[in-house]
């Protein structure tokens, strides 16, 4: 491991500080570039898209808009304890509302109002997860042992 990548690790962390940059598609020159955090438990960081807008996992407080890179809006930090509070083994989704979150089941954060709620108890299979499609969350069967009192 060279030099620079083991300082940019963290001593006894899974978690290594990202950076998301935006190219231009026409001459392939730097936009923006921001600060992309941490991904969460062996989870990279996801970056999702929607209206124009872009949301950085683990905690989706901050969008940035598309084409500028500058702040878009800020959501409150208001978040209830739930069982879990990492991201599960599979990616959060978006729809053109919300962001459904990986954690404790499925935790629900408008993108107007910030965090909403959580559902221990709905969650999708390992590495697939759940998929919202037709105003619907689909979650197929689960043989998930993550938190399994919750379940019970």
């Amino acid at each position: 491991m060279e030099t620079s990548q083991a300082e940019s690790l963290e001593r006894g962390s899974r978690r290594t500080p990202n950076v998301l940059t935006a190219y231009s598609v026409e001459d392939g020159i730097e936009v923006w570039s921001v600060n992309a955090g941490k991904g969460v438990y062996n989870s990279p960081v996801d970056v999702l898209v929607i209206d124009g807008e872009v949301w950085l996992s683990p905690e989706f407080r901050t969008s940035y808009d598309l084409h500028t890179g500058k702040v878009a809006s800020e959501l409150s930090e208001r978040r209830d304890r739930v069982g879990m509070l990492h991201d599960r083994c599979y990616r959060n989704k978006a729809t053109v509302n919300c962001i459904l979150t990986s954690r404790d089941g499925i935790e629900v954060i408008d993108k107007e109002r910030g965090w909403i709620g959580n559902n221990s108890w709905l969650r999708g299979t390992c590495q697939y997860g759940i998929m919202p499609a037709n105003g619907l969350i689909y979650a197929p069967p689960n043989a998930c042992a993550c938190h399994p009192k919750v379940k019970l």
